[in-house]
């Protein structure tokens, strides 16, 4: 059968340097389907002929395409693709290691595996993006510092990435979607809005320090000042990314959860710092005055503990 399909080799020629096998099969019109196959004529000892069919059973299955091997070891690859983008690729692959090849590798105890393609990119990116991650808030952080000229502020405004990741959690459990990689995107850009919000309404204040107004005065009309824009910037920017959020076809589900993480997160953020951060500064503020009295043994104004008023003092010292 071999022979008649795939070709006998019956001679080979030299030409030039090269070596021509030939192989002798049948013609094409003569193997070009199952039922040839079945009627195939194969000659016995006893020189009478005999349909393949009537001497064998032919039974029709998946055949091996090719055999890969990676230092020496036979390797299968098995492909797929999520059907549903809203599915976890993690909770997917626990669920094969917990559940199918435990099974398989009882059958068979010398197999081995491991998760490639988009799940090993998605993990390289992870390791990336942890790696990355920390510097660029070290420097945003070092930014900060030294446009208020004060950790205090600084710390104050980067405590508030934190509660911003309760919007993202809740905009994605709202949504239906999973944390993914493109989440972490997101988040890294919330933090960055939420910085620069930040230091809109921190830095209205300084100014209002500087110019003399005490600090409960400074903070407030701050708020008031700054609210216009922050919650117009934020609206604009959720808008923006509502059409994405709620698209439905396939292309576009793949970057939702980056568009869920910023816009809930910002709809979160915003109230944060409208709120959250006037209260905290008036807070650390509450701590500056008492912390000096205690030590001093003077109670100073709210506003002299702030680092505004202190750097505008010794500018005018100098």
């Amino acid at each position: 059968v071999r022979a008649g399909f795939f070709g006998a080799e019956a001679q080979r020629i030299q030409r030039g340097i090269d070596e021509v096998r030939i192989y002798v099969r049948y013609k094409e019109s003569e193997r070009a389907s199952l039922r040839q196959l079945a009627n195939m004529r194969i000659r016995l000892p006893n020189n009478r002929e005999y349909p393949l069919q009537e001497i064998a059973t032919l039974t029709v299955k998946r055949g091996i395409m090719s055999i890969n091997h990676l230092n020496t070891r036979r390797v299968i690859k098995v492909e797929a693709d999520v059907s549903n983008p809203k599915e976890s690729v993690t909770d997917l692959n626990a669920n094969l290691k917990a559940n199918i090849i435990p099974v398989l590798q009882e059958r068979y105890p010398d197999l081995e595996f491991s998760f490639e393609g988009q799940s090993r990119e998605s993990m390289k990116t992870k390791r990336s993006t942890l790696r990355v991650l920390p510097p660029i808030l070290l420097l945003m952080f070092i930014i900060v510092v030294i446009n208020f000229r004060s950790f205090g502020q600084a710390i104050i405004v980067f405590s508030l990435i934190p509660f911003g990741l309760v919007g993202i959690v809740w905009g994605h459990y709202i949504q239906g979607y999973i944390l993914s990689v493109l989440s972490m995107f997101g988040m890294i850009a919330l933090a960055g809005i939420m910085v620069n919000d930040a230091l809109v309404l921190v830095s209205a204040m300084n100014q209002r320090l500087k110019d003399g107004q005490d600090f409960k005065t400074a903070l407030y009309e701050a708020g008031i000042s700054r609210f216009r824009p922050i919650l117009l910037t934020s609206l604009t920017t959720i808008a923006g990314l509502g059409p994405l959020i709620f698209e439905k076809s396939f292309q576009a589900q793949f970057l939702s959860p980056m568009a869920i993480s910023v816009a809930y997160g910002l709809l979160f953020a915003t109230f944060l710092n409208l709120l959250l951060l006037p209260a905290l500064l008036t807070l650390v503020n509450k701590f500056k005055v008492y912390g000096f009295w205690l030590f001093k043994g003077q109670k100073p104004q709210p506003k002299d503990v702030e680092p505004a008023v202190r750097e505008e003092a010794f500018i005018k010292e100098l």
